[in-house]
């Protein structure tokens, strides 16, 4: 009945939030305060990742700097709501291209706290958007492999139909 009440209150957002921030303090205050300047040589690869991932520019630019897999990380603070979903959304990357990676080598919460301070120092204006110069190649790629495996299939659907014919004459 209570945990009823507390969800219909009206400023359930805030009082969650609250919560949110109060726990993520917390845990956080058990870690080394967050460095911008570490979480740049983070995304730029001059410090290695400690589970042994990739550096962010390999796949994303930061103020036009960086790769152009992604997209410009530039004003990512913002567009996320700040440091705690932020940190979060590092840490434990849901996104399909990246999932596999993170897997295989995961963000530490410190490394997290790191990146998301570096990108709180970024000015959102000077974010470049990103031209994707993958996705005519890919998509050309794509429509060859496809072209060859119509071939393919057409090829071995021929000669198993002579299999077949060659079998009933031997009969």
């Amino acid at each position: 009945h209570a945990f009823a009440e507390f969800m219909k209150a009206p400023d359930i957002r805030e009082r969650l939030k609250a919560e949110q921030e109060r726990i993520q303090a917390q845990f956080m205050a058990k870690m080394a305060p967050p460095d911008a300047a570490l979480g740049k040589e983070l995304f730029f690869g001059t410090e290695a990742f400690r589970n042994g991932g990739l550096a962010c520019a390999a796949c994303h630019a930061a103020e036009g700097v960086g790769g152009n897999l992604g997209f410009d990380l530039t004003g990512i603070f913002a567009k996320m709501g700040g440091e705690t979903p932020l940190v979060s959304a590092i840490e434990q990357s849901s996104f399909k291209v990246m999932a596999p990676h993170y897997k295989r080598h995961p963000v530490t919460k410190q490394e997290a706290m790191h990146l998301a301070k570096y990108f709180s120092t970024l000015d959102p204006q000077k974010a470049v958007p990103t031209k994707a110069t993958f996705v005519p190649v890919g998509g050309g790629v794509a429509l060859a492999g496809l072209v060859g495996l119509v071939f393919h299939l057409r090829r071995q659907r021929e000669s198993r139909g002579r299999d077949v014919r060659l079998q009933r004459r031997r009969k």
